[in-house]
């Protein structure tokens, strides 16, 4: 139960995503927090407020505490800052009722203890629950910190589009949470589900792949088909929905291929529907070719020979282009015991982490950013908080996105 647990197993919990552990954190500490405002500062007025928003912004860089993990040192660290920047300067944050797009009006609890805990699950709810470019656009600008301009430009939208998405969500948002009221902070309200990998120090693990992986299929056999979703960070917020399926056999380029037909739905910017061709050998998947399938932008690329070529075959330990462990998985309520964890990809600062089951089906991908990255339109290192981290090689690199196998 969350309310047996220690402060340092809330942490973890809320580091990989859990917004109900963060809520019992600042159940358990907001109250210290007010009084050490009111008696060292004497903004007994403000002390809410200045706490208010020092536990927002311990939610947003969470995935800096360290162990041991002391979480009410911690927060008030923040706070007494924010609270001394208050003195010499003046006002200079916004507070959550201030904010244009989390303005919630949640009702007051009578012991005023419960104010933070009863928002800040159900705005990220309801944030998860608007539509496409509502989401998004909410997304970067509250939780990214993209600014209307950079959203506009990454969306390819007016920028008065921006600002309108942005007041419909507020009040989409307001209306929500007025509707469902109390209550709704039993319940686990991360949009993404539960991720928990343990390392199997010692275990040896080498698997055979039964697909390319869960963008095109993690199983190549004919008449299947998958659903994954999207998941980004920070606040594990659900940006799109991909289905793949296997939809016959053919000769291509005078090789036996698999056709799959890749489908985008529920993101913005929308993405086209995909075709694509992939050749399957005893120690390889490669893709031969794609076709974009869309009326308004079709196109078709051919893959050359020394492209694109997945492993069909991978094992723990330091490998040529991978670095693997194994590792037991749980993803929500799924319980997919050992499985191997492949690292790779981290020389372009932008490594992914894909995880398979024993019998060779991807399950998980997730995709993380270094200091090192080029820099992109979709993603900034700098304004990516994560709710996890993961150190490699000695470089930091944060969670940018989760793929998640749903079927």
């Amino acid at each position: 139960m969350i309310k047996g647990s220690t402060d340092e197993e809330l942490v973890l919990e809320a580091q990989n995503g859990n917004v109900l552990a963060f809520a019992e954190l600042v159940r358990r500490h907001q109250r210290a927090v007010k009084k050490d405002l009111s008696y060292s500062f004497g903004l007994a007025g403000e002390a809410d407020d200045i706490a208010q928003e020092a536990f927002l912004r311990a939610y947003q860089k969470l995935y800096l505490l360290k162990p041991p993990h002391n979480f009410r040192a911690w927060v008030q660290k923040i706070a007494v800052n924010m609270a001394r920047n208050q003195m010499i300067r003046g006002p200079r944050f916004v507070t959550l009722e201030q904010s244009e797009a989390f303005e919630t009006a949640v009702p007051e609890e009578d012991d005023g203890e419960s104010d933070l805990t009863a928002r800040l699950g159900p705005v990220l709810q309801a944030l998860a629950g608007l539509s496409a470019p509502l989401r998004e656009t909410t997304r970067l600008f509250y939780l990214n910190r993209f600014s209307q301009t950079q959203i506009a430009q990454r969306l390819d939208v007016p920028l008065g589009t921006v600002k309108r998405r942005l007041w419909d969500s507020r009040l989409q948002i307001r209306k929500e949470i007025k509707m469902n009221g109390k209550g709704r902070t039993a319940e686990a309200l991360a949009a993404a589900p539960k991720i928990t990998i343990r390392d199997l120090p010692g275990e040896i693990l080498e698997i055979k792949t039964k697909g390319p992986g869960l963008y095109f299929g993690s199983i190549l056999e004919e008449g299947r088909s998958e659903t994954c979703a999207f998941f980004d960070y920070p606040g594990g917020i659900p940006t799109s929905t991909e289905q793949t399926k296997v939809v016959r056999k053919v000769e291509m380029l005078g090789r036996q291929c698999y056709e799959v037909l890749v489908g985008h739905s529920n993101c913005e910017p929308p993405e086209s529907n995909e075709l694509n061709y992939f050749e399957e050998g005893e120690n390889e998947f490669r893709w031969l070719m794609s076709i974009v399938a869309d009326g308004s932008y079709p196109g078709v690329r051919f893959l050359k020979e020394d492209e694109e070529a997945f492993p069909r075959i991978f094992k723990t330990g330091e490998n040529e282009g991978y670095s693997a462990r194994a590792v037991d998985l749980t993803v929500g309520e799924v319980k997919y015991g050992k499985c191997l964890s492949v690292f790779w990809s981290w020389q372009d600062g932008t490594p992914a982490e894909n995880i398979y089951t024993s019998e060779g089906r991807e399950v998980l991908h997730r995709r993380y950013v270094g200091l090192q990255a080029k820099p992109s339109r979709n993603y900034d290192h700098s304004k990516l908080n994560g709710d996890s981290s993961k150190v490699f090689r000695g470089q930091e690199y944060r969670l940018w996105y989760d793929t998640v196998l749903m079927n």
